[in-house]
């Protein structure tokens, strides 16, 4: 072998030497560790939004201890009147528990789908759209309160997803999902029930098993919203 051979091959083993060097100490994966990098990252950020929820509910449940507290000091101040227009008011904002006759429906993934699996298929997975469609039809229905998972659904409620994740009131919610809505109607659980209904849902329902059940319900119980209000906008009324 020559020497001008040879310089080369430690010209070459010198200059791969430090593009490993560089690769390692920057931090920037390999090719075949993206995956598996955004995979961890993205559960890192769930771990920390659940325990960001965790530290919010607590407050607002603090908050809404003073409050009640407060409210029924000032019991003694106003009239019956007042006491009935505030108590409508708390209602028709979500902030009392609501029960009566109801229907339920449970939705979930295909059995065996991961949601954490990069190579998962989406359809056969409860999209935040699925929940929309259903909240949008209870709304128009008859249905007086709503609720998916224990999180009440208000006008200003936002059903949204990041990834495979679904937030909800800005609140992670996993499958199996539970819609609960308060309707004295039995004509909304055949709407439900009509096949011109959620045609889409329905029909990955069919195609990857996915669990769909409706049912009434004689009494069913909805506690009261306990997220966050963030109005960018109001209108003032003279």
């Amino acid at each position: 072998m020559s020497v001008r051979l040879s310089t080369i091959f430690v010209v070459l083993g010198v200059l791969i030497g430090i593009f490993f060097a560089a690769q390692f100490s920057t931090g920037i994966p390999l090719d075949g560790t993206y995956p598996a990098d955004q995979y961890q990252a993205r559960q890192n950020l769930i771990k920390d939004f659940l325990d960001e929820q965790g530290i919010l509910r607590n407050q607002i449940a603090n908050l809404n201890g003073q409050i009640d507290e407060q409210q029924k000091k000032n019991q003694a101040l106003l009239s019956k009147t007042k006491l009935s227009y505030r108590d409508e008011l708390k209602a028709a904002a979500g902030l009392t528990s609501a029960k009566g006759r109801g229907i339920e429906i449970q939705l979930s993934d295909s059995p065996g789908a991961n949601r954490e699996s990069t190579g998962v298929v989406p359809e056969a997975l409860v999209q935040a759209a699925d929940l929309r469609d259903i909240v949008n039809l209870l709304r128009t229905g008859s249905a007086t309160a709503i609720a998916i998972n224990n999180q009440r659904i208000l006008p200003t409620t936002h059903i949204s997803a990041v990834g495979n994740s679904i937030l909800v009131n800005n609140f992670y919610v996993a499958p199996p999902f539970v819609i609960t809505a308060v309707s004295d109607e039995d004509f909304l659980y055949a709407r439900l029930n009509d096949a011109t209904t959620l045609m889409d849902l329905k029909k990955r329902a069919t195609q990857f098993g996915m669990p769909f059940t409706l049912t009434l319900r004689s009494h069913v119980s909805l506690s009261p919203y306990n997220g966050d209000f963030r109005l960018k906008y109001v209108i003032a009324r003279p």
